[in-house]
């Protein structure tokens, strides 16, 4: 569950991990969760929606609102460029 906090900026960037996809928006303190459904995909890097369509590619800047989970991860709730 998360709560919501504030919105988040920054540079849309995903790296492929030995534990999977992590993508965060501008420094890479942040990594974040996305909604249900929404994945990362690579060559090239881009944020997919549940209905397949691309939200963002590596450099597009977007605004993300959303909360801390429990794992300390930014969990997104809504996205805007």
């Amino acid at each position: 569950m998360s709560h919501h906090l504030a919105g988040w900026n920054g540079a849309f960037q995903a790296e492929l991990t030995q534990d999977g996809p992590e993508a965060w928006l501008g420094d890479r303190d942040k990594l974040m969760t996305w909604p249900d459904g929404w994945k990362v995909g690579f060559e090239p890097t881009r944020l997919i929606n549940s209905e397949g369509e691309v939200v963002a590619e590596e450099g597009d800047h977007l605004h993300a609102t959303g909360g801390l989970d429990g794992e300390g991860r930014w969990a997104v709730t809504m996205i805007e460029r």
